[in-house]
């Protein structure tokens, strides 16, 4: 198959792979040896042009001391120049300053006369202008004091005004209040005279209505009362009769309420039961899947170094196996054991050293990468001395490494020699302070995977988890196993126990089954008797009730018809009486009107007297404010012209004084720039000497610079050669390490191996890699795992066929469980079907007073997909659908099925919502009939706007909304008031 060909095409790639190896290392070695002769013969060359280098070196800096030594004497000589040239500068800088000082100070003589001329002008004219502004503010002052004597005449007037217009307004008031009040009252007058001829001729009405009543109810008793007495023996018949038959269905009952509870017991103990398997059967698989995977991985030895897998899958002989496989590590110290071992979890536990390096060879061979290996009759056991026992006697030791492990006592050598001393402890600082009484002797590891070696260094920090380690993974694996064969025993007890729950669930169900038939059967004749019971009770009550409310009727209208005369005759009298206040107050409010009319006139005639005065009071008011306004900026402004020519007066004054200041400065400048012009001069003579002296001093400077260029010129060529001599150097030397890195990296060789025989000279194993190469390329990707592959493929085909096969079974089980739950349904529902047809059928008969209907089953045979159709027949009809049917026919025929499920099904409380509405009065009657018989087992809540319905019910809720807009809650217990 297309495994077998990868395997063989690998085992061609694996040899060519070898060969290109061995000519690879054989052109290393020599690459190395021919790098080491070039590097050699490089280094000696050096260290002759390094010492020719430092001769020349010696001799510049000879020169360059000397040109030191004159190079300082220049900068002397330059020094002083630049000294003088900056005395000449700053002479020559004092110098020009002075003459700007001078030209400045003609410029300010000038302006200041220019100045001083403006001041002189500007003083002038604001004198004038202050002058000006008196005489304005004089003039304005008279026109105020006029317009205030005329502003005080118009605010008394306007006083004495609104004193009139207030004394209008009091009398208007006191009269137009007298004439609200009286209106106000005739009002109430003439309404309460209407009030008293309604009320009375109501009184009139209702005598009338009174007196046909009273008749109609003396009547109305004498026929109850006849009624009453044929009714009564049949009501103590049928209650004889009911009594027996709810004896024996309350034993029914009881005993089915305690078989129910029995049921509800075992469907919850069963529902548990199931819900345990199942949980049972998802922790058993996923235990056996992860138990698969783990046992997986240990098979396929992942985490282990190449060599070591290599070795385990081979299976040699001698071989036990690695330190991780062989160790039982107890729960909790995987961590600590872990870290102890590091590396070693992957050596590899021989029975010998023959049979280690048996396998040594072969890895060699077949290149395979490297192991390390324990031979039992080698190894030497690590045993603590007993001043290291002495020291690990410490509350956080846990205990010697190779006593809390478990193995086999084949491999104690072994397990001695790598953990012997090796001390494990709950903390670091329990272990640092072991470890200081022990002298850092041995290792001592702690749960957290902490490690002290012997020597005092320590390892720790955080820990990166990225797979479970080697030891984790094998107790892992036990602890799978152990807890899969624990799952399975559990899974086929609870399979047993469910089993025995659900055939005692089916005996219990069946005999409530045979129970619930023969309740049913009494509770039919109960209700048929209930029925008729309640029909008596319902005709004794309503005669008993009709009699007493006649009665009651009969002495409360006499009663009612007397007061009526006296009311009415005391009314009468009242209305004459009204009827005389009515005209008396009529003809007083109409002078009280006329009197209200003539005062309206007198207060409009003051209102447009006092609006002429207020007009010229605003104008007056506005020129006052516009008067006072102008005499503040007029005061504002003289203030600021008179404080403007103090400012330009004192302005002129110090303007003379800085003339005079001007002329004595210029008599100094004068004299100081003639002592500047000498002092020039005598500089200017000293500067050019130092310039000489300066000359001379760089002519030499110029010889001695030539001189150390060639000097500096000699050594950069000899500095340059060495440099390359150098970067030759350290090619040759990068080439060495770079071919000796190259060959380790690739093929594990160190420097100083025997090159491999190869039977060729360098040039044609050259030929031969680039051969070799071309052709491990032609062969692409080559699966050098497909043996392997191929081993784990089956074993995942065998893991998924078992696994398939579970499913299957459980989809078995699963299968039959719905086929048992739907047969228990069908059942029960069918047996609820039946009830309710034969319920239906005898409530369609009483509601319609005769007729039949039947519940009929569609679309399906099977009664759980089945639907049901409701056929009717009314009295002289045909049989016909219910959608056939008008819409009361429908509707009464919608309340039998309701009241035949009520029947079935009992319920404590039902809500009925205006279903009674679309009924005429006949049904409407026996609905009502029906549903009082209905109420002795069911209490209803019924809303409905039928009068038969409130006048039958035995307590009334309704809402009532007041004269304030509020509605309130209204209710009447019929069994105590009379209706």
């Amino acid at each position: 198959g297309p495994l077998e060909e990868e395997a063989e095409r690998a085992r061609v790639y694996q040899h060519q792979v070898r060969r290109l190896k061995d000519l690879e290392i054989f052109l290393g070695l020599k690459e190395i040896e021919k790098t080491g002769r070039q590097l050699a013969s490089c280094q000696e060359k050096l260290a002759e042009e390094k010492v020719e280098l430092t001769a020349a070196i010696t001799e510049r800096r000879q020169s360059e001391a000397q040109d030191e030594a004159d190079k300082l004497a220049l900068l002397g000589a330059e020094g002083e120049c630049e000294s003088l040239r900056q005395a000449v500068a700053r002479a020559q800088e004092e110098l020009s300053d002075l003459k700007g000082s001078m030209a400045d100070l003609t410029a300010a003589e000038r302006e200041g006369k220019v100045r001083l001329e403006t001041l002189t002008a500007r003083i002038r004219d604001l004198e004038a202008r202050c002058a000006e502004v008196s005489a304005q503010q004089e003039h304005d002052e008279v026109e105020r004091s006029a317009v205030t004597q005329d502003l005080a005449r118009l605010r008394a007037e306007h006083e004495a005004v609104l004193l009139e217009q207030g004394r209008l307004d009091a009398a208007r008031e006191a009269v137009s209040c007298e004439l609200a009040s009286r209106r106000e009252e005739t009002i109430r007058l003439v309404s309460e005279r209407a009030a008293r001829a309604n009320e009375i001729q109501a009184l009139q009405r209702e005598e009338q209505s009174l007196a046909a009543r009273l008749s109609r109810a003396l009547t109305t008793g004498k026929e109850n009362e006849g009624r009453a007495a044929v009714l009564r023996p049949q009501e103590e018949s049928l209650r004889r009769e009911l009594a027996v038959h709810q004896e024996q269905l309350s034993e029914l009952l009881e005993e089915s309420k305690s078989l129910e509870e029995l049921i509800a017991q075992g469907r919850a103990e069963r529902e548990q039961k199931r819900s345990e398997l199942e949980e049972n059967w998802r922790q058993l698989e996923l235990a056996k899947a992860r138990l698969s995977s783990e046992e997986g991985m240990l098979a396929r030895y992942e985490g282990y170094g190449q060599g070591v897998k290599a070795v385990l899958k081979a299976g040699h002989k001698g071989i036990s196996g690695t330190v991780a496989g062989l160790l039982e590590v107890p729960s909790g110290l995987e961590v600590a054991l872990e870290a102890a071992l590091g590396g070693a979890q992957q050596y590899l536990v021989a029975e010998n050293d023959a049979a280690a390096a048996s396998a040594i060879a072969w890895l060699k061979e077949k290149g395979l990468g490297r192991a390390t290996f324990l031979p039992l009759n080698t190894v030497r056991p690590s045993v603590p001395s007993a001043r290291e026992l002495e020291a690990a006697k410490h509350p956080e030791v846990l205990g010697w490494a190779a006593e809390l492990v478990h193995y086999d006592a084949r491999h104690k050598a072994a397990v001695q020699h790598l953990l012997g001393r090796v001390l494990v402890l709950r903390s670091l600082n329990g272990a640092r302070t072991v470890a200081r009484k022990a002298g850092y002797r041995f290792k001592l590891v702690t749960l957290e995977g902490e490690v002290i070696n012997p020597g005092g260094s320590m390892t720790g920090g955080s820990r990166k988890e990225e797979q479970p380690s080697l030891l984790l993974r094998a107790r892992r694996a036990r602890d799978l196993k152990i807890s899969v064969h624990k799952g399975e025993a559990e899974l086929a007890e609870l399979k047993r126990q469910l089993v025995a729950c659900e055939d005692e669930l089916r005996q219990r169900e069946e005999k409530l089954f045979r129970i619930r038939e023969q309740a049913a059967k009494h509770e039919r004749l109960i209700t048929e008797r209930k029925q008729q019971l309640a029909q008596l009770q319902v005709q004794l009550k309503e005669i008993e009730r009709s009699g007493l409310t006649w009665r009651e009727e009969a002495a409360g209208l006499q009663e009612s018809m007397a007061d009526l005369n006296k009311t009415r005759a005391s009314l009468e009298a009242e209305w004459q009486e009204l009827d005389q206040k009515v005209r008396v107050w009529e003809e007083e409010t109409l002078a009280y009107e006329r009197q209200e009319a003539e005062l309206t006139a007198a207060r409009s005639r003051l209102e447009e007297k006092l609006t002429g005065i207020r007009l010229k009071l605003v104008s007056l008011e506005e020129r006052e404010k516009q008067l006072l306004l102008r005499k503040r900026e007029g005061e504002e402004l003289l203030a600021r012209l008179r404080d403007e020519l103090s400012e330009q007066t004192g302005q002129k004054e110090e303007f003379e004084k800085d003339a005079q200041a001007a002329a004595r400065e210029r008599a100094l400048l004068e004299k100081k720039g003639e002592e500047l012009l000498a002092e020039l001069a005598s500089k200017q003579a000293a500067l050019q000497e130092a310039q000489d002296r300066w000359q001379e001093l760089k002519a030499i400077l110029a010889e001695r610079e030539a001189l150390a260029r060639t000097l500096k010129s000699r050594e950069e060529s000899l500095r340059d050669q060495v440099h390359e001599r150098e970067i030759v150097l350290e090619r040759l030397a990068a080439e060495y390490q770079a071919a000796k890195r190259r060959l380790f990296e690739a093929h594990g060789v160190p420097v100083g191996t025997v090159p491999p025989t190869v039977n060729c000279t360098v040039a044609e194993a050259e030929r031969e890699v680039q051969t070799l190469a071309a052709r491990v390329a032609e062969m692409g990707d080559v699966n050098l795992k497909a043996p392997e592959s191929l081993r784990e493929l089956l074993q995942r085909q065998e893991f998924l066929l078992q696994q398939g096969a579970d499913l299957e079974a459980a989809k078995s089980s699963l299968v039959k469980m719905m086929r048992e739950i739907d047969r228990t349904v069908a059942r029960k529902l069918e047996d609820t079907y039946v009830l309710l047809r034969a319920n239906f059928q005898q409530v369609f008969k009483r509601l319609f007073g005769g007729g039949q209907a039947d519940l009929v089953l569609t679309g399906s045979d099977d009664i759980l997909s089945a639907g049901i159709e409701i056929m009717a027949q009314l009295p002289g009809k045909k049989m016909q659908s219910l959608s056939l049917l008008s819409g009361g026919e429908r509707a009464l025929t919608a309340i039998a099925f309701l009241f035949a499920l009520l029947t079935v099904r009992t319920s404590s409380l039902c809500v009925l919502d205006e279903i009674d509405a679309p009924l005429d009065e006949a049904n409407g009657v026996r609905f009502l009939d029906y549903l009082e018989e209905l109420s002795q087992t069911t209490q209803f809540v019924m809303i409905t706007h039928r009068k038969q319905a409130m006048m039958r019910a035995s307590s009334l809720y309704g809402l009532s909304i007041a004269s304030s807009g509020v509605s309130r809650l209204v209710s009447v217990q019929v069994t105590e008031q009379a209706v």
